[in-house]
């Protein structure tokens, strides 16, 4: 045999043995799905209360915060924590008001799941 011959043998052996590509798929989306799953934010808050949860790099790691806007009249008391900050940290957030807090500073991902609940005094 030639040597073109024996690298097409071997070419034609490897493409063989290879896994089908959907198998790689579905076995990357079974990895992910659970990490989504476990992700998942646990919100209580009002119908007139958004909130949107922010991770920004600064350095040594990466700093989770939650921004809370009320757009009811009334103020509402707001708990907030994560799986990266389990105690839990409670403010004020007064009617047509935003306010930012920082739950965890230098944490080692950027991803994080959030316990948030408001309630209207």
């Amino acid at each position: 045999m030639k040597l073109d011959q024996l690298k097409f043998a071997r070419r034609e052996r490897l493409r063989d043995t290879e896994p089908v590509p959907t198998l790689r798929i579905a076995a990357l989306v079974a990895l992910l799905v659970p990490a989504a799953i476990a992700l998942a934010d646990s919100v209580e808050v009002p119908e007139c209360v958004t909130h949107t949860k922010h991770s920004s790099y600064r350095g040594y790691g990466y700093n989770h915060s939650v921004e809370v806007r009320n757009g009811c009249d009334a103020p509402v008391e707001c708990t907030a924590s994560s799986d990266s900050a389990p105690d839990p940290i409670t403010f004020t957030v007064n009617g047509s008001a935003t306010v930012t807090k920082v739950l965890k500073v230098n944490a080692p991902g950027s991803a994080f799941e959030l316990r948030l609940s408001c309630e209207k005094q």
